[in-house]
């Protein structure tokens, strides 16, 4: 028996030989595919799709993540002027809470991009929310010579503190 005929390649990586085979599909892969599993090496496909065994959401729950999400961050933008510093703290309770409610409304059932779906959801409420303000600081800007950034402060750390626990809470915390 020749020399080459027992080489294998990687099926990612046609130019490099390896010795190496997934132990679920038995496709041949290299050091760089390879994922160590508990029961051996895994290419990541095998890996993906065990791995989507536990995402189970709906469309339906994608949207109810988009809905709280939107509502949220409208709402929360509306009340962070006046709030002011005591944000740092109600920011990330807000976001976590919100991420517990899309938790339960969409029965426990957990999605792969469920989290970053409602984070954008809660960006636009908060864009929405936060809209009329900057065009009205841009018309009393235009006779006073510049845009006061500062006054937006607060939005900014509320948006991110209040991600960060949707996040915490949908991707994060399992």
């Amino acid at each position: 028996m020749s020399e080459n005929a027992a080489t294998l390649y990687c099926y990612n990586h046609p130019a490099t030989a390896t010795s190496l085979r997934c132990n679920r599909c038995n496709r041949p892969i290299c050091a760089k595919c390879a994922v160590r599993t508990p029961t051996g090496y895994r290419c990541r496909s095998c890996v993906r799709q065990q791995q989507d065994i536990f995402f189970n959401a709906t469309p339906v729950d994608y949207a109810v993540a988009i809905v709280v999400s939107l509502v949220v961050g409208y709402i929360g933008q509306k009340v962070v002027p006046q709030l002011g510093f005591f944000i740092i703290f109600i920011g990330p309770a807000i976001g976590g809470i919100a991420g517990e409610v899309i938790f339960r409304l969409s029965r426990k059932r957990r999605g792969r991009y469920i989290w970053a779906v409602a984070v954008g959801a809660l960006a636009i409420g908060a864009l929405l929310a936060v809209l009329p303000r900057i065009q009205a600081l841009m018309a009393i800007s235009a006779f006073a010579g510049g845009v006061g950034i500062t006054s937006f402060l607060w939005d900014v750390v509320y948006f991110v503190l209040a991600a960060a626990g949707v996040v915490a809470r949908l991707r994060l915390w399992r």
